[in-house]
């Protein structure tokens, strides 16, 4: 599932957008997932030695303070963010690693000099 495509909504314009796959796929289609985000589930014959995507776009945010939002609970201040259910079960397939690259994934813990600048 690709999501490169910012969402466009009354506080955000799409003002252009472009998505490249190399190799291209056998299909693709786009959706919007169930948050309204556009989403779009690409697939291949086969397995594919090595997968290049590129996206390039441009947006126009309308809000005057497009950091204007409270955040509901203390445990979304740090990562990684703990969410609580029905979103977590939802995010599930996101938030989930296995296999070797899990073992390269580690989350950096914020420093005092980060703290203080939040």
């Amino acid at each position: 599932m690709l999501r490169f495509r910012p969402r466009a909504d009354a506080s955000q314009q799409l003002a252009t957008y472009s998505l490249k796959i190399e190799p291209s796929p056998d299909g693709i289609t786009e959706l919007l997932d169930q948050d309204g985000n556009a989403a779009a589930p690409a697939w291949f014959a086969g397995a594919v030695e090595e997968l290049r995507i590129h996206s390039a776009f441009k947006v126009e945010t309308l809000r005057e303070n497009p950091f204007d939002y409270i955040l509901p609970s203390s445990d979304l201040f740090s990562l990684p963010l703990n969410y609580g259910e029905p979103l977590r079960s939802a995010l599930s397939a996101c938030t989930q690693f296995s296999g070797p690259a899990s073992s390269r994934l580690h989350w950096r813990q914020p420093t005092e000099a980060s703290r203080s600048t939040s």
